[in-house]
C-alpha cells in the first residue's frame, strides 16, 4: 500500500501557514513533528477516502500545487490537519478551532455538491462505467436485443384527443 498524497503539506508548511507565531514543530514541541507528520498522513488518507466517494482518484492529482485541484486538496488537508493539531497546542483560543472547522465544512459542502468540479482543473472522475440511461441500458445490463426481424413495423396512430 502506498502512502496517501499529502499535497505538499508538511509540519513546517503547516507551522508557517496556520501557526506562524508558534515555534516550529520539533522533537520537544507539543505536538512533536513526528506526531504532526502522523496526523498529516491520517488526514490525507481521510481526504483520499472522501474524494473516492466522489469517484476522484487522489493519486492522479498533482502534489506540487501546479493545478487548482492540487491547491484545493492542499488547503483542505491543511485545514483538516490544523483542526487536529490545535487540540495538542496549549494556550490556543478555542475559537481558532471553530473557525478552521467552519472553513472545512464549506469545502466539504462544495465537494458533496460539485464533485470533481469543486476541485477545478486537474481532477478527473475515475468512474468505471457510464451511468445507466436510455442510450446505455441495453449494453450496461447485457440485455438481449434478439432478432429485429420479429419487431413490428407498424406505426401507431394517435388521435388529437389521446393523452400523452
Amino acid at each position: 500500500m502506498t502512502a496517501p498524497n499529502t499535497f505538499g503539506v508538511t509540519p513546517l508548511y503547516l507551522q508557517q501557514r496556520v501557526f506562524p507565531n508558534a515555534k516550529p514543530f520539533s522533537s520537544t514541541s507539543a505536538p512533536t513533528d513526528t506526531t504532526v507528520t502522523s496526523i498529516i498522513n491520517e488526514q490525507a488518507a481521510e481526504l483520499e477516502g472522501k474524494l473516492a466517494l466522489k469517484a476522484i482518484d487522489s493519486t492522479t492529482i498533482a502534489n506540487d500545487g501546479s493545478t487548482s485541484a492540487s491547491l484545493w486538496c492542499r488547503l483542505t488537508l491543511r485545514l483538516m490537519v490544523a483542526i487536529e493539531v490545535v487540540q495538542y497546542m496549549t494556550g490556543t483560543d478555542p475559537k481558532v478551532a471553530q473557525a478552521l472547522q467552519s472553513k472545512l465544512n464549506v469545502r466539504w459542502k462544495a465537494l458533496n455538491e460539485g464533485g470533481a468540479s469543486a476541485l477545478g482543473n486537474g481532477a478527473s472522475s475515475s468512474s468505471v462505467a457510464d451511468p445507466l440511461g436510455p442510450d446505455t441500458h441495453i449494453d450496461e445490463l447485457t440485455l438481449d436485443t434478439g432478432d429485429d426481424s420479429l419487431a413490428s413495423d407498424s406505426a401507431p396512430l394517435f388521435r388529437q384527443s389521446d393523452k400523452l
